[in-house]
């Protein structure tokens, strides 16, 4: 694996899970966020992830994305 997306209650939690992954990372993403990235902090929205995921398998990524975001109560 080289990507994971992690369900959160807004959206995805964006973790790298290999030096691939976080060089694709790099690729993608300002320098500023670099530090973020590597170690695991960074959150996206569905829509996001969806454009994520289908950019790193098409580039030959592993990505793992489990469940979808949970619904916060009300």
């Amino acid at each position: 694996m080289d990507l994971a997306l992690a369900p959160t209650a807004s959206g995805y939690r964006l973790q790298p899970a290999s030096a691939v992954g976080m060089l694709w990372l790099q690729t993608h993403f300002e320098d500023k966020h670099w530090h973020h990235l590597a170690e695991g902090n960074v959150s996206v929205e569905q829509a996001s992830a969806d454009l994520i995921c289908d950019d790193a398998t098409a580039a030959g990524l592993r990505v793992s994305r489990t469940g979808h975001p949970t619904i916060a109560p009300e």
